[in-house]
């Protein structure tokens, strides 16, 4: 894969300045890395607009508000992974299921989390495995929850290629799909990423309220009868808005 010079000189002038607690200068930063002064300008022009570096009163390098919100979003992200692996254990074992925790990267989800009950249920997935968000419950969660622009400009990117002979691939039955998503709070995936099984899945919610995940049960096609699928339906909501909780979630009543 090809190294981008531009990006890798930004990259090198950010690790610099956060190692100076005193702040340094641009022409200090261009000497330091042995680059040109005007190409370094040019960079620290772009990372201040960006705000991942500021430049004070004194004209000295410090970090930018922009890098401590990225760093407070890595942390989030692994209190969600820990608090994630709790919930999802109890739920596996207590329905004898496999609950998954993902994330929509694109036209993907990538698995964060993977807990399985007693086995009945062995999926092929892992955790970092990325799957094909429009065919899998966990996946359709989540691009039911962008918003109407972003899940518009997400249909516009297909086509949707299937997955096996269920997988929703028409842009009017995943806008209809959204929709009853939406009302219900929990998506499914009928046999739509995997012959056999089943899944149900509904988000998770940050502190401010943002969708940070989604959670899904899975389980074999033959056990999900319309009982046990409310059930399931049941389940993940209450497993969802548990784990949304954990993370400072507060639902308003």
């Amino acid at each position: 894969m090809r190294v981008v010079p531009a990006v890798a000189r930004a990259i090198r002038i950010i690790e610099l300045v956060v190692t100076e607690l005193d702040g340094l200068s641009v022409a200090e930063a261009a000497r330091r890395l042995r680059l040109p002064r005007n190409s370094t300008y040019e960079i620290v022009s772009t990372l201040t607009q960006s705000k991942l570096v500021i430049l004070d009163l004194g004209g000295m390098l410090r970090p930018g508000p922009t890098l401590l919100h990225w760093g407070a979003s890595y942390l989030r992200s692994l209190d969600l992974v820990k608090e994630a692996q709790g919930v999802a254990r109890r739920i596996a074992h207590e329905n004898d299921a496999t609950v998954h925790l993902a994330r929509l990267e694109g036209r993907e989800v990538v698995y964060l989390v993977k807990e399985e009950g007693s086995q009945q249920v062995r999926m092929g997935s892992a955790v970092g495995h990325r799957v094909l968000a429009h065919a899998t419950a966990v996946g359709k969660a989540l691009i039911a929850n962008l918003c109407d622009e972003e899940f518009e400009q997400y249909l516009a990117s297909g086509p949707w290629p299937a997955l096996t002979a269920n997988t929703i691939t028409d842009p009017t039955d995943l806008r209809e799909q959204r929709l009853e998503t939406l009302r219900s709070g929990v998506a499914l995936d009928d046999q739509e990423s995997s012959p056999e099984v089943c899944c149900v899945a509904s988000v998770v919610r940050g502190a401010a309220g943002d969708v940070v995940a989604a959670m899904s049960i899975s389980t074999l096609h033959s056990r999900f009868v319309d009982a046990f699928k409310d059930e399931l339906s049941r389940t993940v909501l209450r497993g969802a808005t548990e784990l949304s909780e954990r993370l400072g979630w507060r639902q308003v009543t």
